[in-house]
């Protein structure tokens, strides 16, 4: 993401503490973007989880794609924020489009469950995963498979499934709440 950033798009990538925004989004807030001056800031704290760095430069990238015009203003959401307006979704529709496609994803999962032994079909049903024994199998065997392959977030692939249906919001919430090692 750094290569495509600044090699190929001509962005200004920092790495500065961005801590001083947090109280004002409400929220840790891990990159700031001034579009029309193509600068991209990512706090430093996010450059110490790679899927969480490359997620941020994405999303900050979107905003220089997608929003340099005059009526952007600069301000401080986090990913957590309460509120979220249109631009922010679309940035983040943007990041989850660009670091991991749908085709990506099912060809992970299918290569995780063939590498486990694991029966693939059933991973992709919704009801199979709020059971207690899918949960199991995403949380220990496949999703760790897909976050240490594909360098993203359990969180990026658990809201990127419950997108594509299969998972509803419960799994997802189970998902979000279980950190990897």
């Amino acid at each position: 993401v750094d290569d495509l950033a600044e090699n190929h798009l001509g962005i200004d990538l920092r790495i500065e503490p961005l801590m001083h925004l947090d109280e004002k989004a409400g929220a840790e807030v891990f990159g700031y973007v001034l579009p029309l001056s193509r600068q991209i800031t990512i706090c430093e704290r996010a450059e110490a989880y790679m899927p969480l760095y490359r997620a941020t430069v994405l999303h900050e990238l979107a905003h220089v794609l997608l929003h340099s015009c005059k009526s952007f203003r600069s301000a401080a959401y986090a990913p957590r924020s309460c509120r979220r307006p249109t631009y922010e979704r679309e940035a983040d529709a943007f990041m989850h489009t660009a670091i991991l496609p749908e085709a990506v994803l099912k060809l992970a999962i299918i290569l995780a469950a063939s590498i486990k032994g694991i029966e693939f079909p059933p991973l992709l049903l919704s009801q199979y995963n709020r059971m207690r024994k899918g949960q199991w199998i995403w949380q220990t065997i496949v999703l760790p498979e897909i976050v240490t392959g594909l360098c993203v977030s359990t969180e990026l692939t658990a809201i990127k499934l419950r997108s594509l249906g299969f998972f509803d919001q419960s799994t997802l919430e189970f998902h979000k709440s279980h950190s990897l090692p």
